[in-house]
């Protein structure tokens, strides 16, 4: 019983669903149904690439690398993209004057998920080299 509840890999998991699914549903979500709904796209362009690509690279990390945390797929390139978005929303808030809790709240379990990746119950651990029989 105390192998089951002090796993490592159990915590990664549980962490992996929690992040990917509160950023999927309380940020990228909302943005993916903006792409398929025809609306004018009104969105910051913080890394001068536009203001469509800046949306399009938005909704890249928070809907789909999000997607790919939840299962474990690519975890830490996934990461890598989050990170990234954070950092620019972390920087966006600061020039606004605000302090950026929430953002560098997710900034911080993405660098967790780019050090340690996925764990055992992911499908990265099912491609791995090592688990192939």
């Amino acid at each position: 019983m105390k192998s089951i509840i002090f796993n490592n890999n159990l915590g990664l998991l549980i962490f992996r669903i929690g992040i990917s699914l509160l950023m999927f549903f309380g940020h990228g979500f909302t943005k993916l149904q903006k792409l398929f709904t025809g609306t004018e796209i009104q969105f910051a362009d913080p890394i001068g690439v536009g203001v469509v690509p800046s949306f399009y690279l938005v909704v890249f990390a928070e809907a789909l690398c999000s997607i790919s945390i939840l299962i474990g797929f690519q975890t830490r390139i996934a990461s890598f993209f989050l990170f990234f978005t954070m950092a620019v929303a972390t920087f966006v808030m600061l020039g606004k004057g605000e302090f950026p809790e929430l953002s560098l709240l997710y900034l911080t379990g993405y660098i967790l998920l780019m050090i340690l990746g996925s764990g055992n119950y992911s499908i990265d651990n099912l491609l791995s080299s090592k688990n192939k029989l």
